[in-house]
C-alpha cells in the first residue's frame, strides 16, 4: 500500500534549492526525483519517485537508493549550489578580467594613434608655414625678372625641393614603427599561478564489495616521481618541487620560484639523490645535477621513466620492452623485451607496472620480477595503499587486489556514465579521474585515508574542481594540468 504522507520536495525544499535538482540529475531522471525519499522500515524505504521498496535499486524508476540518500537532500543541495554559483561567478571575473585586458590594450593602441596623429598635424603645419615664409622671401627678395612680373620658375622650384625633404602622410602611415609591447604586456612567466582551490562537492560512491574494509598501517608512494601516467612531470623531494613546465623550474614549499634547471622541454621527470632525470622533446633521456646543473644526454630514449632502487627504469619510446641503468646510464639491464608496459609507478617501497598480461612488481634492485592479478592486464594506473594494490582498468572501473583474497574486486561509482579512469596517491591523499560519457567531462575527486577506516569511504571523496585529463601530486601542493598551484595545508 503506498505511504499517505508522500511530502512533494517542491513543498519541502526552498524554491533555490528545489530548483538546484535540475543542475544534479539529467532531464530524463529529473523527471522522477518528485517526492522527499523516506526510510519507512528496517529495509523498506520510499522513493522520490513515489515508490515503495525494499531493494537497492527502485524498479519503477531505476534509480539507486544510495544515489537518492545522498543527492536528493537539502545538505548537498546547498553544497552543490554553492560550489556551482562559485564557479560561475569565477568563469565570468575571468571572462570579465580578459575583456578588459583588451580594452586596456585597445585603448593604448589608440592613444598612441592619437599621439602620432597630433605630431603628424604639427609636422603638416610646420611645412605649411615653413613654405609660407620661403615663398613670402622669394617674392620679395628676388621674385621678380627684368620685365618686373613674378618669377614662377622661383617658386616652383623651392617648393617641391621642401616637400621632398620632408615625410609625407603617405609614407608616414606605410612605413613601418616599432611596436613597444613591452610597457603594453607583462613578460611570460613560468612560474604556476596559484588560485584557490573550489569548494568542494560530495560525490556518493559505495565499494561493491566490503573486504577493503578496516584495514591497518598503510604505505604510500614515495615520491618517485608521483605516479608516472598521471603525467610525471613534477618530482618531488624533501625541500622541493621539480616542475617541467617549459624546461625544469624550482619552486619552494610556498611555490615561489628559486630556480631554473634547464630550458629544455619535458615531456617527464623523476629524481634520485642529486640527479634529476627527464626526457626532452625528442625522447633522449637526460641526468642534471642539481647543485652544478650539469646536463648529460644518455644513449637511449625513453616515453616513461621512474629512478628507484638506485637505478633509473625507462620504457622505450617506440616497441615493446621494459629497461633499467645505472644512474650514469652507461650500463643497462633488460627486463622485458617483449611485453608492452601501460603503466609504471614507485609506490610503498616497490615498482609496480603492468603489461598486457598482468600486474607485475619488482620489490628491490637485485630481486625479481613478479607477476601478479591477471585481472590487472594493461592497467593505466596503480598504487598500493596498506597492502592492496588499487589499478584503473580500461573498462573504466577501480578494482583492487588484496594477497589475502583470492579474487579482484572492484569499487565502482553508483553514477550514471562515470567511469575512473585513473587513480593517484600521495602520502595520505589519494585521487581519481573521473570521466563522464554523457557529459564528455573530466573531474578529480580526493579523499584523505587514516588507519582503521574504509579505503573509500562513500561521504569521504569530493570534488576537487580540477577538471584537467592530467594531475600532478609533490609533497606540498596539486598542479592541474596547465600547471595552476593549489595548496596542501
Amino acid at each position: 500500500m503506498e505511504n499517505n504522507t508522500k511530502k512533494e520536495l517542491k513543498v519541502v525544499l526552498s524554491p533555490d534549492l528545489y530548483d538546484e535538482l535540475r543542475f544534479t540529475f539529467r532531464p530524463e531522471v529529473l523527471e522522477n526525483v518528485i517526492y522527499k525519499p523516506e526510510i519507512l522500515g528496517e529495509n523498506k524505504w520510499q522513493c522520490c519517485c513515489g515508490a515503495e521498496n525494499e531493494l537497492d535499486v527502485c524498479p519503477i524508476c531505476g534509480l539507486e537508493k544510495n544515489t537518492i540518500f545522498s543527492k536528493v537532500n537539502a545538505a548537498y543541495l546547498a553544497r552543490h549550489r554553492k560550489a556551482r554559483i562559485a564557479r560561475k561567478k569565477k568563469a565570468v571575473q575571468d571572462q570579465q578580467a580578459m575583456m578588459a585586458a583588451q580594452i586596456l590594450k585597445k585603448n593604448k593602441k589608440t592613444k598612441k594613434n592619437d599621439d602620432r596623429s597630433k605630431k603628424f598635424g604639427t609636422l603638416v603645419g610646420i611645412i605649411i608655414l615653413c613654405i609660407a615664409f620661403i615663398v613670402s622671401m622669394v617674392m620679395i627678395f628676388g621674385g621678380n625678372d627684368d620685365t618686373g612680373k613674378p618669377s614662377e620658375t622661383n617658386i616652383q622650384t623651392t617648393a617641391p625641393n621642401l616637400i621632398d625633404n620632408t615625410t609625407s602622410p603617405e609614407e608616414e602611415s606605410t612605413s613601418p614603427v616599432p611596436e613597444t609591447t613591452v610597457e603594453e604586456t607583462e613578460p611570460e612567466t613560468t612560474e604556476p599561478e596559484t588560485t584557490a582551490p573550489i569548494e568542494p562537492v560530495e560525490v556518493p560512491m559505495t565499494p561493491t564489495k566490503e573486504h577493503v574494509a578496516t584495514i591497518g598501517e598503510g604505505k604510500w608512494p614515495t615520491g618517485a616521481s608521483g605516479n608516472v601516467t598521471a603525467g610525471g612531470l613534477v618530482y618531488t623531494d624533501e625541500t622541493y618541487d621539480y616542475v617541467g613546465q617549459n624546461g625544469i623550474i624550482v619552486l619552494d614549499k610556498n611555490g615561489n620560484k628559486v630556480d631554473t634547471l634547464t630550458e629544455n622541454k619535458t615531456l617527464g621527470i623523476t629524481g634520485s639523490g642529486n640527479y634529476i632525470f627527464y626526457i626532452d622533446e625528442a625522447y633522449s633521456v637526460h641526468r642534471i645535477d642539481k647543485e652544478t646543473k650539469e646536463d648529460i644526454a644518455f644513449p637511449y630514449k625513453a616515453k616513461m621513466i621512474c629512478a628507484y632502487f638506485d637505478e633509473l627504469y625507462y620504457v622505450p619510446n617506440e616497441g615493446a620492452g621494459f629497461y633499467a641503468s645505472n644512474l650514469s646510464g652507461d650500463t643497462t639491464k633488460i627486463i622485458t623485451s617483449t611485453l608492452t608496459i601501460y603503466a609504471l609507478n614507485a609506490t610503498a617501497d616497490k615498482l609496480y607496472f603492468s603489461t598486457e598480461e598482468s600486474l607485475a612488481v619488482i620489490t628491490s634492485k637485485e630481486g625479481a620480477v613478479t607477476t601478479f592479478c591477471p585481472g590487472g592486464a594493461k592497467a593505466n594506473s596503480i598504487i598500493e595503499i596498506a597492502d592492496c594494490v588499487f589499478f584503473t582498468s580500461p573498462d573504466g572501473i577501480l578494482k583492487f587486489y588484496n594477497p589475502a583474497l583470492a579474487n579482484t574486486y572492484g569499487v565502482e561509482y553508483p553514477v550514471n556514465d562515470v567511469a575512473i579512469t585513473l587513480i593517484s596517491a600521495y602520502e595520505n591523499r589519494i585521487y581519481v579521474r573521473t570521466y563522464n560519457s554523457v557529459t564528455g567531462q573530466t573531474l578529480w575527486y580526493f579523499t584523505r585515508w587514516t588507519p582503521g577506516t574504509w579505503m573509500f569511504n562513500p561521504a569521504a571523496f569530493a570534488t576537487t574542481g580540477i577538471y584537467t585529463d592530467s594531475l600532478y601530486i609533490s609533497r606540498n601542493a596539486v598542479y592541474e594540468g596547465n600547471f595552476y598551484r593549489y595548496q596542501i595545508s
